[in-house]
């Protein structure tokens, strides 16, 4: 449970079995589905962020994505990290937001724009609550993200 009357479930595996627990879950949700991803060759860094994985980053800016359903927080994260040079430096789903996700990435300003913009075009509007490019954090703040 990510919060009241809404559940997550994440498959992790070999596509053939990650396919068939996908199904199973879809039927088994029927209307009450909200939304659903089936995300093949994962990037390694989201990956290792739903296994626990320790996020680290450095770089002269910074960019937050948040999304309305874990589902487009997952397509992003994959998406901004195949699109451009950037690591994935926070990754949280769905922890007392409703439901929701936010990631942050980090790299040079022109691939953090890259990626924010791949995201921006890609996913549906009423997914996307809202990017943000922070161009050279203050070095205090920069302790804090990164």
């Amino acid at each position: 449970a990510v919060s009241p009357g809404k559940y997550l479930l994440v498959f992790l595996g070999s596509v053939a079995d990650v396919e068939e627990s996908f199904g199973a879950g879809v039927e088994a949700a029927g209307s009450t589905l909200i939304d659903r991803l089936m995300l093949p060759h994962v990037a390694e860094p989201v990956r290792d962020a739903l296994m626990g994985g320790r996020l680290a980053g450095s770089a002269a800016s910074v960019g937050v994505v948040e999304l309305h359903t874990v589902a487009a927080t997952l397509r992003a994260a994959d998406l901004c990290l195949k699109k451009a040079e950037v690591r994935l430096t926070h990754f949280e789903l769905a922890k007392g937001i409703g439901g929701k996700g936010w990631f942050m990435v980090c790299g040079e300003q022109h691939d953090v724009e890259a990626a924010l913009e791949a995201v921006t075009l890609t996913l549906e509007a009423n997914l996307l609550v809202g990017t943000e490019l922070i161009q050279q954090p203050h070095h205090e703040i920069r302790g804090q993200i990164l």
